[in-house]
């Protein structure tokens, strides 16, 4: 797949001339993915990341962004927790750490949005709204209904953007196997709890029913949040794996850890208290 890599015009002074146009990933220097990698480090609800994965990621065809005089200004990725190829995070690695025979494992393909960021001059401009459609089409195309899943782990309402895609926040225990695929408590692993990212001190986890966005009665700030694509594809999914594994949701989460907790791992677990 073709880099997704944009360039917004320097005159764009408001968001009614912004436009993203297509330019080539060689404009992209190395010290432009140095400045990006050292702009996502500093933020504290994002997990840092070196400048060769975020240029990997986009180099691969999953993540976009948009660069403006020399600067990346925003950046998203979108990558694979479990796909249905080869590959290290395949379903068929989950099958052998399970035991199990991956026919009888879903088709599915689960996606995480990661590393999402935009220069604090260029938010509430829409950039990164803009980022968004093409990036998903690849994965989650017509929303992913019945083949794909989109998740994301957002602490506090970062950004008001994934509502906007239509995505719903999933409580935490409501669909458990599904949420596992991106936060293992790390009392049940402590030992592998120092690999994982931990949200914010002072962060719980959210356990209630979905949040329409925007609702001015709801203590957004006060947890961290599980965001899918699809709420009834999500349940539908957790109750496929629940039904394969007994509800033996230790063995489930005990075969993320194995899988996934390694270090240097393109995909780091969350490990949640």
């Amino acid at each position: 797949m073709d880099p997704l890599v944009f360039s917004i015009p320097g005159n764009a002074a408001c968001d009614d001339d912004l436009q993203l146009e297509a330019c080539s990933p060689c404009d992209i220097t190395g010290s432009m993915w140095e400045e990006l990698a050292a702009h996502i480090a500093g933020e504290p609800r994002l997990i840092p990341y070196p400048a060769s994965v975020l240029a990997r990621r986009c180099h691969e065809g999953c993540a976009a962004l948009a660069a403006c005089n020399g600067h990346i200004v925003s950046y998203i990725s979108l990558v694979p927790v479990l796909q249905r190829g080869r590959g290290r995070q395949a379903w068929s690695e989950i099958a052998r750490v399970l035991g199990v025979d991956r026919a009888s494992l879903p088709c599915t393909g689960i996606y995480e949005f990661t590393s999402s960021w935009t220069h604090p001059a260029w938010r509430r401009r829409r950039v990164s709204l803009a980022l968004r459609p093409p990036l998903l089409e690849r994965f989650l195309p017509d929303g992913g209904f019945n083949n794909a899943l989109g998740i994301s782990g957002m602490v506090g309402l970062a950004s008001p953007i994934l509502a906007r895609l239509g995505w719903q926040v999933l409580g935490w225990g409501a669909a458990p196997f599904v949420t596992s695929l991106i936060g293992v408590p790390s009392r049940d692993f402590p030992e592998q709890a120092a690999l994982g990212w931990r949200p914010p001190e002072g962060h719980k986890l959210y356990e209630g029913p979905s949040v329409p966005f925007g609702d001015p009665t709801h203590a957004w700030e006060q947890y961290c949040y599980c965001w899918v694509s699809s709420l009834s594809f999500a349940a539908d999914l957790d109750a496929a794996l629940a039904m394969l594994l007994d509800g033996d949701l230790h063995r489930w989460r005990s075969a993320m850890v194995r899988a996934f907790a390694v270090p240097m791992s393109p995909h780091r677990l969350a490990f949640l208290p």
